[in-house]
Formats: C-alpha cells, sequence, structure tokens
C-alpha cells in the first residue's frame, strides 16, 4: 500500500509489480511537491521588484542626466588643457557621488565603443530628466492601492511607462550591451504594480510599441511636473491642516474636560475661542477631507459645552449635527436611503450599521488623511485612531485607542505591520472584546467592509 495525496486529500492505493517499483512508487510518494523553476523565477522577480525603491531611482536619473551634460562638454576638450583638468576635477566628483548611491553606474563617463554623440547624451540627458520626474509622481502617490483617484494612478503609471520607454530607445544608440539598471527596475516595478492592482496601461509597455524621446518625453515630462508640483501642493495643504487640526483637538479635549468638572471660566473661554479659530481656518485652507476633521474636533469639543458668551463656530455646529444625525437608529442596508452617500456598495452600508458611529482602531503604516476621511464617510464614525508605531517600538500607544468604550473594531495593515505589533494588536483587542480584523490587501472601505463581514460580521452583531 501506497500513500497518495492530491491536496489535503490523502489514501492508501495498491500498488503491485517488481519491489523496485514499488520502491520507487513509495519514494515519489514520501517527497514533497517541487516547485517548479518557472515558479521559482517569478516568486524571486517579484520579490526583486517589491524592493525597487522610485525615490533612489529618480536621484540615479537625475546624477546621470548632468553627468551626460558633463561628459558631451568633456568630449570637446583637449586632454590635460586647464579646461580638461577642470572637468576632470567635477567628473570625479560626479563618481563620488554616485559611488555613495548604491548601484549607480556612470557609464558616460566610461568609453567601451564608439563615442557617444552630443546630441545624443542630450536627448539621453532629457530621458533620465523625464524618467525622474514622472518616478516622483509615482512615488508621491505610494501607496497606490488607497489612492482615491484612480484616473490619477492610471496617469501617472503611463507617464512612468512613457519616459521609460523613451530612455530605452535613447540609450539604443550607445555602446551599453545591458539594460539600464534605473529604466530596468522601473520597467519591473510598473509590471509589478500593474499585474497587482489590475490597472492597463495602455501604451509604451512593451518593445512593440516605442515611445518617441523627441516629442513623447518632453510631453511627458511637462505633464509629470504639473502633476507633482499639483501633489506637492496638496500635501503642503495636507500638513498645514494637520497642524491647525492637532491644535484644535488640543484645546477641544480642554473644553472636554472642564465641562465635566470644576474649570476656570477665563481659560475655557480661551479654549473655545482657539478651537473656533481653528475650525475657521481649516474652512479657509478647505482641504480635503474637511468634513471628516470638523467631525474630528465636534465629538470632542460639543457646542454645547461653550460658554454662552463664545458663539461656537457654524461649521462646527453643522458637524456635531451630523454627529447627532448619525447616531439615529439606521435604516436596513437594502433600504435605498440607509446611506446618506449613493457610491457606497451595500456591504459598506450593512457594515455601517453594524458600527453605528463610534470608532474603528487603525495598526500598521503611517496615518493617512485621505484613509482616515474615507473611512469616517463611508462607516458614518465618529472618528478614526491611527497610531503611530515604530518598528521595533513598544506597542503600548495602541492600547488606549483599543480599550476605548467606543471602539468598534480594530483594522491589522499585515503588510505595514510586524508580527510583534499584529500580536499585540490581538491581545488588547481580546482583553477589551473588540472585533479584530487582518487586511492582507488594500484598506480602502470597500476592502474593510468586505473583510468584516468574512472575519468578525458574527462579533458585531452580538455586540
Amino acid at each position: 500500500m501506497v500513500p497518495l495525496q492530491i491536496g489535503d486529500a490523502r489514501i492508501d492505493i495498491p500498488v503491485t509489480g517488481p519491489s523496485h517499483m514499488i520502491g520507487a512508487a513509495r519514494e515519489a510518494a514520501a517527497a514533497g511537491p517541487v516547485r517548479s523553476e518557472t515558479e521559482a523565477d517569478y516568486v524571486e522577480r517579484t520579490a526583486r521588484a517589491r524592493a525597487i525603491d522610485l525615490e533612489r531611482i529618480s536621484t540615479r536619473c537625475r546624477l546621470k542626466a548632468v553627468s551626460c551634460r558633463h561628459q558631451a562638454i568633456r568630449q570637446g576638450q583637449e586632454r590635460d588643457t586647464p579646461e580638461e583638468l577642470e572637468s576632470r576635477q567635477v567628473m570625479n566628483d560626479l563618481i563620488s557621488q554616485a559611488k555613495a548611491i548604491p548601484d549607480c553606474f556612470l557609464w558616460m563617463f566610461f568609453r567601451k565603443g564608439p563615442p557617444t554623440s552630443e546630441e545624443q547624451l542630450e536627448l539621453i540627458a532629457r530621458c533620465y530628466e523625464a524618467m525622474a520626474t514622472a518616478a516622483d509622481v509615482c512615488h508621491a502617490i505610494e501607496p497606490i492601492d488607497f489612492w482615491p483617484d484612480e484616473e490619477g494612478v492610471r496617469e501617472a503609471l503611463q507617464l512612468l511607462s512613457t519616459t521609460s520607454s523613451a530612455l530605452r530607445v535613447s540609450l539604443a544608440e550607445t555602446w551599453l550591451t545591458q539594460p539600464d539598471i534605473d529604466q530596468n527596475e522601473v520597467h519591473q516595478w510598473l509590471k509589478l504594480v500593474t499585474a497587482e492592482h489590475r490597472y492597463h496601461v495602455r501604451h509604451h509597455m512593451q518593445l512593440s510599441d516605442p515611445a518617441d524621446p523627441h516629442t513623447d518625453a518632453p510631453a511627458a515630462q511637462q505633464r509629470a511636473s504639473e502633476v507633482l508640483s499639483r501633489l506637492n501642493e496638496q500635501k503642503s495643504n495636507r500638513e498645514q491642516a494637520e497642524r491647525l487640526l492637532k491644535k484644535g483637538l488640543y484645546h477641544a479635549h480642554k473644553v472636554r474636560d472642564a465641562a465635566d468638572s470644576p474649570y476656570d471660566e477665563d481659560s475655557l473661554e480661551h479654549d473655545c475661542a482657539t478651537v473656533n479659530e481653528a475650525v475657521k481656518a481649516l474652512v479657509a485652507l478647505n482641504p480635503q477631507g474637511l468634513d471628516g476633521m470638523l467631525r474630528e474636533l465636534a465629538v470632542v469639543a460639543n457646542p454645547d459645552a461653550f460658554p454662552e458668551d463664545v458663539q461656537p463656530h457654524d461649521r462646527l455646529v453643522a458637524a456635531a449635527a451630523q454627529i447627532a444625525a448619525n447616531s439615529k437608529p439606521r435604516l436596513k442596508p437594502d433600504d435605498e436611503n440607509s446611506s446618506p452617500g449613493k457610491t457606497w456598495s451595500n456591504d459598506v452600508n450593512r457594515v455601517r450599521s453594524m458600527f453605528d458611529g463610534g470608532q474603528i482602531v487603525v495598526i500598521g503604516g503611517e496615518p493617512r488623511r485621505d484613509a482616515i476621511d474615507r473611512m469616517i464617510d463611508a462607516f458614518g464614525l465618529d472618528g478614526v485612531e491611527w497610531p503611530e508605531l515604530t518598528e521595533h517600538g513598544s506597542a503600548e500607544p495602541m492600547r488606549a485607542p483599543i480599550a476605548n468604550p467606543n471602539t468598534r473594531l480594530v483594522v491589522v495593515l499585515i503588510k505595514l505591520t510586524g508580527h510583534e505589533h499584529a500580536d499585540r494588536a490581538r491581545d488588547f483587542a481580546r482583553q477589551a472584546s473588540v472585533p479584530i480584523v487582518h487586511m492582507r490587501a488594500g484598506y480602502n472601505p470597500e476592502q474593510i467592509a468586505a473583510e468584516v463581514l468574512n472575519q468578525a460580521s458574527t462579533q458585531l452583531q452580538s455586540n
């Protein structure tokens, strides 16, 4: 009898024949599954692609662009002249910079064939700069699995594909016999991202569809520069809004604490006035997710706690009214009016009714305002706690938010947190009797809702 195993099923089957054949059958049955070479290659390529750093690629490309233009100058100089000696020192400085950057090889300074013309070096330099700018755009929107603007993601990926292809074409006239590492890594990164996140890049991903370095690269760089400028402006706007929100929340907590205990009237008036100033500044700034920020302030500093001589800001009052409306019993998920928004799926609406307001705690990665705002909007939450954790630091920052009686759910981002923090989150959630879900891919509201229904719906409904 020889065991036969298919998947998780195992049966014993009779085998007849010479002893050496029976021995071979038993040896084969005892052997573990053999991974094909193709699969092993795929796993290795995927691991390398995940480690690709777009920011480093951008840095290397910009240094190569400068080096191409400097080499174009050096090619016209007579050796050992004062001008050539001065430019040689500049070249050595550039090479020293390259040595400080991993995998940065300034090939243009090493002649292994006919020299590249000045016109071609200038073209290559422009292509390097174009790909660097496009890489900056894609780096700015990482992680893309939660970037709210899908069309923006598609455009960024297309810009990177166009500039990568243009660089490949421009390098074809040089002595290089292997792909440039930056162009090659960009292509590998694009293949991984488009496959994992199901984005289709229409042009220049294949050898049969090359980009024109003379026309496509400059146009792509100009567009990438415009997009990057807008993203940087949004980032600055978001950072300023975060500072205003933190200041407002600090004084909002003082207002809340004072409302439940004896307090100095003058101090309360000052804190309420500061909260109003923060709200006024946020409204003037009008950042993405403004409504979510105002709800966070209104949850802590209820306008009813303001003294009579300090009128709460109108937007703070409106946010408090919205929170009160969300706290009312919700209709069934299949009712057409069960959710104030018409963009969320039935799964999100079902989970929204389970939460009934409250807050969720997110463990892993860095807090993202756009992600917080979408969670608040989708699930009708009073807020989202996203404690900042360091890789080998203490897990204590997550204890209090998870233990908060207002916490409805703990969300652990598997790819963005360490095993120890994930284990501690489970311990804290178990102690607080709070459901916990583990997100293995993205963490947008639709994905969270799907995992909640799959992992924690029973516990939420029983609560």
